[in-house]
């Protein structure tokens, strides 16, 4: 354990709740402001700001010659493997069944969930356009904040602490960084957090939660264009345009 450690830890744990919720909400202000602005540039910021981090971060631990088995990327198997297998495909056929009912909603239905996504309809796909980049923001959180979040954090707690706490601790500043979301959000975002580590523990590996995050996330995004198509950005009716 060296100083890096404590600094990577600390901004991880505690500038992500303040700085994303500070920014999200200049964000809002923004698209409030004008309702029709896209998405796609916080997506790209979100995107280059995480490979940055996460560049930084693995470039200092190969150099303190530090082996990548310690965050996880090891062979998959054994019998926690295959039951991790099973949940994760079980939950992305139940996430991908339920883009497939958003088709046959009603009227009142889609307004009923663009109501429940509250502010966070802000920063979700209403596009072909915003859900490929929403697509590859989906990609780049499940491999960032799996190996960060989980790996590196649970390994980092295990010094003080035991695994189980370990993974309940790294959970609840996972909760914390989603915070712009809301506190219904980040206590979602924790909940989703304590199973990914359980998934880690039980696999053995990052592997799996690294994939079974983008699906968690990459699933949802047909249904996010279907629901926020019809509204501009300031969240009022308009007609959309064939696509």
């Amino acid at each position: 354990m060296q100083i890096v450690d404590h600094i990577f830890i600390a901004l991880l744990f505690f500038v992500p709740p303040i700085y994303d919720t500070i920014s999200y909400r200049r964000y809002v202000s923004r698209i409030e402001a004008d309702g029709h602005l896209s998405s796609t540039g916080a997506y790209l910021e979100t995107i280059v700001r995480d490979w940055v981090g996460i560049t930084i971060f693995l470039s200092l631990w190969i150099y303190l010659q530090r082996p990548l088995t310690d965050l996880g990327f090891r062979p998959s198997g054994g019998t926690g493997f295959w039951i991790s297998l099973v949940l994760v495909v079980t939950a992305a056929l139940g996430l991908f069944y339920s883009s497939l009912s958003s088709k046959k909603m009603s009227e009142a239905e889609r307004l009923a969930m663009v109501d429940k996504v509250g502010a966070l309809k802000y920063f979700l796909p209403s596009n072909q356009t915003e859900l490929r980049y929403y697509y590859a923001t989906s990609v780049t959180a499940g491999i960032v904040e799996e190996v960060l979040y989980r790996a590196f954090a649970i390994w980092y707690l295990t010094h003080f602490m035991p695994v189980w706490l370990a993974a309940i601790v790294s959970s609840i500043f996972f909760g914390a960084a989603h915070l712009y979301q809301g506190l219904a959000g980040a206590a979602r975002c924790g909940g989703l957090g304590l199973v990914m580590a359980g998934l880690y523990l039980l696999s053995g590996s990052i592997w799996l939660p690294i994939l079974a995050h983008i699906l968690c996330d990459s699933l949802q995004g047909p249904m996010f264009v279907r629901i926020l198509k019809q509204e501009d950005r300031s969240g009022s009716q308009i007609i959309s345009a064939p696509e």
